[in-house]
């Protein structure tokens, strides 16, 4: 059964845990669920962003989800 990437709690998910711990609850590896949020045009917490938060420092700045006029879609598998 296919069933859809939705952007919005992509991009709430990749804000809370690290994208190894969310791809883990996609059940894809945290490669191919970076390529889905490069597709989708969801941002990403930059490099360090965790180990910066686990020792009590600011991390990257959240950044916003853009509008989009058309927004792809992107199926996943189960």
């Amino acid at each position: 059964m296919l069933r859809k990437y939705d952007r919005e709690e992509l991009y709430q998910k990749v804000w809370e845990r690290p994208l190894t711990k969310v791809a883990e609850e996609y059940g894809v590896s945290a490669v191919a669920l970076g390529k889905v949020c490069r597709k989708l045009s969801v941002p990403l917490p930059g490099r360090g962003h965790w180990a910066k938060l686990a020792h009590g420092h600011n991390g990257t700045r959240k950044s916003p989800l853009p509008q989009l006029k058309k927004v792809p879609i992107v199926y996943r598998s189960r």
